[in-house]
């Protein structure tokens, strides 16, 4: 609510300064214009107008209607630092939109619980990537994709896949939608979800980096391998593919408490939740938490959980969904 409030007050003050400058711009004209007039009157004498003084009465009144059209048309009187504000109001809406969306949902079905990622989470989408980028741009190393993934983490930070082509075959399949439906599972993933439901866990979603022109794609993925049909919130299309943690934190934020919490493979995400965030983080295939996160010392209220593998996820997951059941039927008292 407070940041639909500061979205209205920005935009009125948006508003209100597009008037002004076309006021001010159309005073501006129209004393010019009387100038060219007052240069071409009677009193100048009509036998001793200079051909610059006509030339200026032509051009003035062209002035005036060029600058008044600009004045009544938004897009030529902002500024830079306008256009600015205008595209990130635009993107903030359209990124809050995807998210209230779904929280709606959950708010009207009165379900909470938690969201899987998808890439390195359920989907092996580095082994398909490392495997088919050294087929395609060479693998002087001679590392298998495994072990590419385990010292790069990312097909961007290899060093032998910087060139124009590597790149832009890249960011072709980050958009591609049927380049979702080729990758592998990860191994147990699953079976860790599916008991996980057994348990009695809720699983309300999943919560993904990948753009949401991809999402048919995505789909098609979860549903051909069994895993539940959930509704999938994807980063908007129009937030860039370097600040897709940004976007995933913040949205976490703003999707609790309806959900509790996140399984998912990236440390990043937790850092870019803040730390008063209260949730759960299961976070999978590590050993430890990074300290990166800043979780180290009690510096945030969130539960972060490092788990190796599926089985590591599910044991923690239904240990915290016991404790979790308990805090709620014992009440506020309990500290919960």
């Amino acid at each position: 609510k407070q940041s639909d409030e500061s979205l209205s007050v920005s935009t009125l003050h948006l508003k209100t300064e597009k008037v002004l400058i076309g006021i001010l711009l159309q005073f501006l004209c129209l004393s010019v214009f009387a100038l060219g007039f007052a240069l071409g009157s009677e009193r100048f004498g009509r036998s001793c107008m200079s051909s610059r003084a006509k030339r200026l009465r032509l051009f003035f009144p062209f002035l005036f209607i060029l600058t008044a059209a600009e004045a009544c048309s938004p897009p030529f009187i902002s500024s830079p630092l306008n256009s600015r504000k205008q595209s990130f109001q635009r993107k903030e809406n359209r990124t809050r939109m995807e998210v209230e969306e779904f929280k709606k949902g959950l708010e009207e079905t009165g379900r909470s619980g938690l969201v899987l990622d998808i890439d390195e989470t359920l989907s092996a989408t580095n082994v398909y990537w490392m495997s088919t980028l050294s087929s395609l741009f060479g693998n002087p190393e001679n590392l298998s994709p495994q072990e590419i993934a385990k010292k790069y983490h990312l097909a961007q930070n290899v060093p032998y896949w910087q060139t124009k082509e590597a790149l832009e075959w890249m960011q072709s399949k980050r958009d591609c939608s049927t380049t979702q439906e080729l990758l592998p599972v990860i191994e147990g993933a699953l079976q860790g979800v599916t008991r996980m439901m057994e348990i009695g866990i809720p699983i309300v979603g999943y919560l993904t980096v990948r753009p949401s022109s991809t999402n048919g794609g995505t789909e098609k993925w979860l549903n051909k391998h069994g895993f539940p049909d959930l509704p999938v919130v994807a980063k908007p299309t129009d937030v860039p593919f370097q600040e897709g943690n940004q976007w995933k934190g913040k949205a976490l934020e703003a999707l609790h408490p309806h959900v509790l919490g996140i399984v998912d493979d990236n440390p990043s995400v937790l850092k870019n939740t803040g730390p008063s965030f209260p949730g759960v983080f299961f976070l999978f295939s590590h050993e430890e938490v990074p300290s990166s996160t800043g979780d180290a010392g009690g510096k945030r209220e969130a539960t972060v959980v490092a788990c190796p593998s599926w089985t590591d996820v599910t044991e923690a997951a239904n240990t915290w969904w016991a404790s979790f059941k308990q805090k709620q039927e014992a009440g506020p008292s309990a500290g919960g």
